[in-house]
């Protein structure tokens, strides 16, 4: 309905019939706790810790049948952990320098091609 961090306490009296609220939204923390503009980051946080627990799950595992999720498993936390060499081993190339290289001409077509990429500045 509307942006979290806007919410204020009239809105919230107005959908909730709560006498205590006055009181509690004065106590520091509680706009917080009741906007809770993190929930999606906390549950993200969340799933991952239970991934985790399933993953650890498997790869203790002394049932057969789990020889290949384990070898999966193994790969993904390797990743997670950073342990493995990322599939990119040449030098990381960066637009700026391929744009310097440019002429007027080639940069005016390649600013022609990706302007419709830049944020929009009208309301």
């Amino acid at each position: 309905m509307c942006d979290a961090s806007d919410v204020t306490l009239t809105d919230v009296e107005r959908l909730v019939s709560e006498p205590k609220l006055a009181r509690w939204w004065s106590q520091p923390g509680f706009k917080e706790w009741f906007r809770n503009q993190e929930e999606f980051r906390e549950k993200a946080e969340l799933m991952a810790f239970l991934a985790m627990d399933a993953m650890e799950s498997i790869l203790i595992s002394d049932d057969p049948r789990m020889a290949g999720p384990k070898a999966a498993m193994i790969k993904l936390a390797m990743e997670i952990a950073s342990k493995m060499p990322t599939k990119n081993t040449g030098p990381e190339k960066y637009a700026d320098a391929k744009i310097g290289d440019m002429d007027r001409k080639q940069l005016e077509e390649y600013i022609a091609k990706h302007v419709k990429l830049l944020p929009s500045t009208s309301p």
